[in-house]
Parts: structure tokens; C-alpha cells; sequence
């Protein structure tokens, strides 16, 4: 018997010998039964998809607990993280001179981590005359690895002096490193109303150093130091 339908002519399945499911051929000598290998591998298929299935399970499972895809996606800190900055000094300052003056004993002994380490006497702005200057260093540590920073600080009898000395200081300075990179007002705070305009601020670079100079009043200022470091160290700097 034969059916007409798309595709061609199709043979009808025949009616199935007593014994068989419909639509499964019989067992004939030409077609023997499945070895016990066969049943082997079969049932090995099986169950590794069952053991597939339950870890997909048991992975959804954890994904869904609290803190379950942060403990995943999240590694355990490293022991080898980077050790942060102390913000104080490591070291003691040098003592200061007994016959310091006033000007000199302002000049702080540390700042944020820095520690004074060495003071002189300082030629910085001898072509101004002021009434007296100093050469400052601070460091971070003891030894070579020590991370420096050098200040020279005069002081002159009046503002109009002062002023003076810092436009000879910044000439100098854009001369040798070309224009500064920022500028801006000193200013001091008040107990009442706005703060107090005392002088001026330039910021000027040189490789990787950076220079800051700044008066506030009398006094006139430059520091010099790594240029990751200057802000840090102008910003703590109490005047």
C-alpha cells in the first residue's frame, strides 16, 4: 500500500507482529539484538548527563546564595599589596640652632611626613638683600633612598620688598623652566569674613621636579622636590 503526499511517495509502516511496539521493525535474524556493550555505553551516556545536570543544579544553587557570585568574582587580597605612606615623620628633626630667630624658629621642623634634616644659611635671594635667609632640607628617612625636599626662605623689613624679591625669584624661574604651570593667591583665614590676601603662589616644573614659589607678607619662599610630593608638602606647609 502505498500514500501520496508532499515530497514523493512514501511506504506506509507495516503492522507491527504480535509481541512488538507499533512502529518499531521486528527483531529479525538480519537484525540481531543490541550487544550487552551496547547497553554498557548507553547506560554510561545516561549517567553522565545525570551528573552534568546536578552540577549545573548545585552551580545555580551557589550563584544564588548571598554573596555567592561576590565571593567568586572577588579574589582575596594580596599580600604583596603596596605599603601605604606614613604621614608623619619616621625620623626626629635635626635640633635647632640656640640662637635662631624668630623667622628661622617659624620655619616648621616637620611637615606631614618630612622631617627637617639640615639647615644653613641660604644665598637663594642674596641679590635682593634680604634681611636674612635659610636653606632648609627635609627628608622622609635616613640614607640615600630618602625622598628630599630643599627650602629656601628670606624675609625682608617690608611687603614692597618682598614683592620684589619673589618677581626676581619668578623671572629667574620662568627663565630656567619656561612658563609656570599654575598661579594663584596666599591667603590667610580670619576669625571673621573672608580670608586674607597675603601674597601670591607660582608652580613651575622641571623634569620631574617641581617647584613651588610663594610669599605671604614679608616672606618669600621656594621649595623644591619630587613632583609627586610638592603639593602634598605646599598644601602642609603652615604658611
Amino acid at each position: 500500500m502505498s500514500e501520496h503526499g508532499p515530497g514523493g511517495t512514501r511506504t506506509a509502516p507495516r503492522p507491527a507482529p504480535s509481541g512488538e511496539r507499533p512502529g518499531r521493525p521486528a527483531r529479525t535474524p538480519e537484525r540481531p539484538a543490541p550487544s550487552r556493550a551496547v547497553y554498557r555505553r548507553r547506560r554510561l551516556v545516561v549517567l553522565t548527563l545525570a551528573l552534568l545536570l546536578v552540577a549545573g543544579i548545585v552551580a545555580l544553587v551557589v550563584a544564588l546564595l548571598p554573596g555567592g557570585s561576590d565571593a567568586a568574582a572577588d579574589p582575596a587580597p594580596s599580600a604583596t599589596s603596596a605599603a601605604v605612606l606614613p604621614t608623619t615623620p619616621t625620623l626626629e628633626p635635626v635640633e635647632r640652632p640656640k640662637d635662631a630667630t624668630r623667622f628661622e624658629l617659624s620655619l616648621p621642623d616637620k611637615v606631614g611626613r618630612f622631617a627637617l634634616v639640615a639647615e644653613d644659611d641660604s644665598p637663594a635671594f642674596d641679590v635682593d638683600e634680604p634681611n636674612e635667609a635659610w636653606a632648609l632640607t627635609y627628608a622622609d628617612g635616613a640614607g640615600p633612598e630618602a625622598t628630599r625636599v630643599t627650602l629656601d626662605a628670606g624675609q625682608w623689613i617690608d611687603e614692597g620688598q618682598a614683592a620684589g624679591a619673589f618677581d626676581t625669584a619668578a623671572d629667574a624661574l620662568r627663565e630656567a623652566t619656561g612658563p609656570s604651570v599654575e598661579k594663584g593667591d596666599v591667603s590667610v583665614a580670619q576669625p571673621e569674613g573672608d580670608p586674607l590676601v597675603t601674597g601670591t603662589y607660582e608652580r613651575y616644573t622641571d623634569g620631574p621636579t617641581t617647584i613651588v614659589l610663594w610669599r605671604n607678607g614679608t616672606a618669600v619662599l621656594r621649595a623644591s622636590g619630587p613632583s609627586a610630593e610638592m603639593e602634598s608638602f605646599y598644601a602642609r606647609f603652615p604658611f
